[in-house]
């Protein structure tokens, strides 16, 4: 079983969900829309409660456009074994331009 709650907003959002069984883990989720042509959001995950500074995986979200035709994202998957250690497992990059009936896309991996 598990517990948590949820705030919402036009502009943001954010959930929190503890499980009460076991060892207690919890995940936090974040989106911010910051403006018209930037958003943002965390993925958050502890192993225990109980230990918030230690196991900690995360990840982390921009999403963007350029005068509506450039869109692009970035996506970051990380790990915190202790509080003054953090890494970066792999990094993502996406890139979508449309010109008329023309689309053209790539994506960049990064570990």
């Amino acid at each position: 079983m598990s517990l948590g709650f949820n705030y919402d907003t036009d502009k943001m959002n954010y959930q929190q969900l503890v499980e009460t069984t076991g060892n207690n883990a919890m995940e936090i989720t974040w989106t911010y829309h910051c403006c018209d042509w930037l958003s943002m959001g965390v993925v958050k995950k502890w192993a225990s409660v109980m230990d918030p500074m230690s196991n900690v995986l995360w990840k982390v979200g921009l999403k963007g456009n350029i005068e509506k035709q450039l869109l692009w994202g970035m996506l970051m998957n990380g790990k915190s074994d202790t509080l003054s250690d953090m890494s970066i497992h792999d990094t993502s990059f996406y890139f979508k331009h449309e010109s008329g009936n023309k689309t053209v896309g790539a994506e960049m991996k990064y570990s």
